[in-house]
C-alpha cells in the first residue's frame, strides 16, 4: 500500500515529526533549574499516598505540594516516575509528545475552521517550530503550558462540534483548569472563534450551554485558586520580582510589547528576563503599549468578516496574553513559556498572511524558509539547557542583571572550586534583589564551611527575617546553631523549617527519632 502525497494524512505525519525532530538532542540532556525541585527532589512524588491525594484534588489546597494546584501536571509526574524512575529522557520524551499533540490538534482546529489546507498546515507548523516554545518543551518542569495547551486546544476543537461529543468541550476545559491558571483565555477565545467564524457554531442552544458552563468552570476555579492562596503575586510576592500595585497595570502594556518582539524576533532566548517596572500611566512605555493594543483590536475587529483566519490570529494572541499580562500579579513577570498559548496565534497570522502571497510557489517558498529559520534556532538554543552551568552563563552573559543567573553560576564555581569568585557572584546577586534569599543562603553556608559559623548564623537571621516561609533558611540556621551546641535555638530552627515545608526531608529525619 502507497501512500500518495496527497493523502490528508501526510500532513498529520509530517507535522508530528517536524515538532518532534528538532528537539531530539534534548533527549539526552539533565535535569536543569525548576526539573530539580519539581522532579528530581520532590518528595511527594515518592509518597504511597500521593496518587489518592491528587486524584481527589487534596493537591489543590496543600501549598507544600509543589505544582499541587495544577493537579493533572503532577499526575503526569507521578506517572512518568512509575515509567521512568529519574531518568531524565523518559520525561523529556513525554513533553515532545505533548508539544506534537498541540500542534496536530491546533492543525484539526483550523481544518475545522477554514475548509483550507495551506494557511491550517502552515500555521501548525509555523507553531510547532517557534523558537519560544523551546523552554517549555525541553523542561520537563514547564510541562503545564504544554498540557494547558493540549487540553484548551482540544476544548475548542469539541466546542465547534455539532454532534453529541461536543459535550466533550466542559471536562476538557476543566483538566486544562487543572494544569494552569492561564486556561482560563480559552472561555473568551472560545467566543472569538465562535465571532469569526459562524459556521463553526452549534447553535443556540448549544452555545448558551456550553458557554455558560465553561464561565462556571473558570469561575469555580478562580475561587477555588483564591481560596488556597495560590493566585500568584495577587496577595504579594516576597520575592522581589513580581510587580506589586499598581506597576503591574502600568508595566502590562510593556510587557505586550515585549511578548510582541519575542515572537516575531525570537532572538536572543534566555530563562531569566529582568523586567523594568513602569511607574506611570504617562511613561512611553505604557502609552506605546496602550497604542499598539487599541490598533491591534480594531485591526482584529476590522478584519473579522473579509479575513476571519487573520482576525482569530490576532485575536488569540491578545486573549492568550491576558492572564500572563500581570493585570494578576505574576512571581516571575515574564518568561519565554507564557509565549507557547499565543505561539498559535502567531503561527496563523504568518500563514494567513504568507496564503496571500501572488502565487503558491511563493508561498510555499516563504513558509519553508520560515519554518528552516525556526528549526534553526531551535537547535542553536537548545545546547544551552544541556547543563545548568551553559543555561546559566548563557543568561548572565545575555542578561546581567539577572540575580538568579548570578546565584546559579556561583553554585559552579563553589562546586568547581572557585570560592573567591563564587562568593563575589553572591554577593551582586543579594545586591541586585535584596529582597530574594538564595544568595544569602549560599554566603551563610559559605562562611560555615570556613568555620565563621558567627557570620553563618548572622546571615541565616537576616535570610529567615526577609523569608520566614522558606524553609532552606530555617534547615541551615538549624545547622549552625546545632554546630555552635546551642540545641534549643536548633531544635526551634527545626520547627520551623517543617513549619515552612512539612516535607522537608532533612527535618524530618531528625525529628523521627524524638517522634518514635
Amino acid at each position: 500500500m502507497t501512500l500518495r502525497l496527497n493523502h490528508p494524512v501526510v500532513p498529520v505525519l509530517l507535522l508530528a515529526l517536524v515538532a518532534v525532530l528538532p528537539y531530539t538532542r534534548g533527549l539526552a540532556y539533565p535535569f536543569v533549574y525548576d526539573d530539580l525541585g519539581s522532579i528530581a527532589e520532590n518528595s511527594f512524588l515518592q509518597e504511597p499516598g500521593a496518587w489518592g491525594r491528587v486524584l481527589s484534588g487534596r493537591t489543590l489546597t496543600d501549598p507544600a505540594v509543589p505544582d499541587g494546584r495544577r493537579p493533572a501536571v503532577v499526575a503526569t509526574y507521578l506517572l512518568d516516575r512509575a515509567l521512568w524512575g529519574l531518568r531524565p529522557a523518559g520525561y523529556h520524551a513525554g513533553n515532545l509528545l505533548l508539544h506534537a499533540g498541540c500542534a496536530l490538534l491546533f492543525y484539526g482546529l483550523l481544518r475545522r475552521l477554514t475548509g483550507g489546507r495551506f494557511i491550517p498546515f502552515g500555521a501548525a507548523l509555523l507553531f510547532a517550530l517557534h523558537p519560544v516554545n523551546v523552554e517549555a518543551v525541553q523542561s520537563p518542569a514547564f510541562r503545564e503550558d504544554l498540557l494547558v495547551g493540549l487540553f484548551g486546544l482540544a476544548f475548542l476543537l469539541a466546542a465547534c462540534r455539532r454532534d453529541a461529543w461536543g459535550w466533550l468541550a466542559v471536562p476538557l476545559l476543566a483538566l486544562a483548569l487543572l494544569s494552569k491558571e492561564s486556561a482560563v483565555a480559552f472561555v473568551p477565545l472560545l467566543g472569538w472563534v465562535w465571532l469569526c467564524f459562524p459556521e463553526a457554531r452549534p447553535g443556540r442552544a448549544r452555545m448558551a450551554g456550553m458557554g455558560g458552563a465553561a464561565a462556571a468552570l473558570a469561575l469555580g476555579a478562580a475561587v477555588l485558586w483564591w481560596a488556597s492562596g495560590s493566585v500568584q503575586a495577587l496577595r504579594g510576592g516576597p520575592d522581589g520580582v513580581g510587580l506589586a500595585f499598581p506597576r503591574n497595570l502600568w508595566t502590562a502594556p510593556a510587557l505586550w510589547l515585549m511578548a510582541l518582539r519575542r515572537l516575531a524576533l525570537p532572538w536572543p532566548l534566555l530563562v531569566d528576563h529582568v523586567v523594568d517596572p513602569v511607574d506611570s500611566w504617562l511613561a512611553l512605555p505604557f502609552l506605546a503599549g496602550w497604542a499598539v493594543w487599541a490598533g491591534w483590536i480594531a485591526a482584529a475587529f476590522a478584519l473579522r468578516r473579509r479575513a476571519p483566519d487573520l482576525a482569530l490570529a490576532l485575536g488569540w494572541m491578545l486573549l492568550a496574553f491576558l492572564p500572563v499580562s500581570n493585570v494578576v500579579p505574576l512571581f516571575n513577570p515574564f518568561a519565554e513559556r507564557y509565549l507557547h498559548l499565543l505561539a498559535p496565534g502567531a503561527g496563523l497570522l504568518a500563514a494567513g498572511l504568507l496564503a496571500r502571497a501572488p502565487s503558491p510557489r511563493t508561498r510555499a517558498v516563504l513558509l519553508a524558509a520560515l519554518a528552516a529559520a525556526g528549526a534553526a534556532l531551535i537547535l542553536a538554543r537548545l545546547p544551552d539547557w544541556s547543563s545548568n552551568e551553559a543555561l546559566w552563563r548563557k543568561t548572565l552573559e545575555q542578561e546581567p542583571r539577572s540575580a538568579r543567573a548570578h546565584t546559579w553560576v556561583a553554585l559552579d564555581l563553589k562546586h568547581r572550586g572557585a570560592v573567591g569568585e563564587a562568593r563575589r557572584l553572591l554577593e551582586e546577586a543579594d545586591r541586585l534583589n535584596p529582597q530574594d534569599t538564595s544568595a544569602l543562603i549560599n554566603l551563610a553556608v559559605l562562611a560555615g564551611q570556613e568555620g565563621d559559623l558567627a557570620s553563618a548564623v548572622e546571615r541565616l537571621r537576616e535570610a529567615t527575617r526577609r523569608r520566614p516561609d522558606k524553609a532552606d533558611g530555617w534547615w541551615n540556621l538549624a545547622v549552625a546553631l546545632h554546630q555552635l551546641g546551642r540545641e534549643e535555638e536548633a531544635a526551634e530552627a527545626v520547627r520551623r523549617t517543617l513549619e515552612a515545608d512539612p516535607r522537608h526531608p532533612a527535618a524530618r529525619a531528625v525529628t523521627a527519632p524524638a517522634a518514635e
